[in-house]
C-alpha cells in the first residue's frame, strides 16, 4: 500500500523492518526451534522479492548466490501473500 501511495521510506521500513519482525516473532512462537528449511527458504525468496525496488544489486546477489535462481529477481514478480492456514495458529 506505501509503494503504490509513493511513500517510499515508508515502505522500506514496512519491508525491511517488518519482514524482520515477522522471522522474530516465528522464531519467538517456535519456541526457539530452528527455522524449517522451506519455511526459511520462502522468507528469504520472498523478502528479496520485497526489498529489489530499493536495493537492486543487493538482490540479484542473494537471488543468484544464495537461492540460485536462473533468471533475474527484477522479472521474478511482486511475491503474492498466501492464504493463512488456520489449523498452525495457535
Amino acid at each position: 500500500a506505501n509503494l503504490d501511495a509513493m511513500l517510499f521510506r515508508e515502505a522500506v521500513k514496512d519491508v525491511f523492518f517488518g519482514m524482520i519482525l515477522a522471522r522474530d516473532e516465528y522464531r519467538l512462537v517456535s519456541g526457539g526451534t530452528p527455522m524449517h528449511r522451506d519455511a526459511l527458504m520462502y522468507y528469504i525468496d520472498a523478502w528479496t522479492r520485497s526489498i529489489t525496488p530499493f536495493a537492486p544489486h543487493f538482490s540479484e546477489h542473494v537471488w543468484s548466490r544464495m537461492l540460485k535462481r536462473g533468471s533475474t529477481v527484477t522479472s521474478s514478480g511482486y511475491p503474492e501473500a498466501r492464504a493463512i492456514d488456520n489449523a498452525l495458529l495457535l
